[in-house]
């Protein structure tokens, strides 16, 4: 990592399970923030449980109406504006269609999940993020995301597996 460059931790589709959960902090490392791209959002107490960092998070489609985090999240890092959201709001041409949302958000950058298979690729100028998943990977294996931020730098991102 870079003098002065943001590492934020990506993960989404947990299902409940606190062992992937755990196992991804572990492989990740220290972090300055999180990003959970819902289903189980309240996943979120079990992550916050064992780190000690701001966690942004969204509700999926296999979320609870009680105790869930909210639909879409914004969040300006480092001169990058994030906009997340689950995704499955979105599906048909997913990739475009989370590309054209994310323009109506003024976004760099779109994280999102529901497919449990990793992405990072750009698409009209926006980089887009999809951690896969660590607990039900559909193609795989169980995966997370790392993004980096940088003022004044391109945005990177990267999928990492555990094994």
């Amino acid at each position: 990592m870079e003098k002065n460059e943001m590492r934020i931790g990506i993960m989404g589709d947990t299902h409940g399970d606190t062992e992937a959960i755990r196992a991804v902090v572990r492989a990740t490392g220290p972090v300055e923030l999180w990003f959970h791209t819902g289903d189980y959002s309240q996943d979120v107490r079990c992550l916050a449980g064992v780190v000690d960092v701001p966690i942004y998070s969204v509700c999926g489609n296999c979320d609870s109406y009680m105790d869930r985090a909210a639909v879409e999240c914004l969040a300006k890092l480092e001169g990058s504006t994030i906009a997340m959201t689950h995704g499955h709001r979105l599906m048909g041409d997913y990739v475009k269609n989370l590309a054209v949302w994310g323009g109506f958000k003024k976004a760099d950058i779109v994280i999102f999940g529901h497919t449990h298979v990793p992405l990072v690729q750009w698409e009209e100028g926006i980089l887009l993020i999809n951690p896969g998943s660590p607990s039900r990977p559909r193609r795989g294996l169980p995966s997370y995301g790392e993004l980096y931020l940088k003022q004044g730098h391109k945005p990177v991102a990267n999928i990492c597996y555990l094994e």
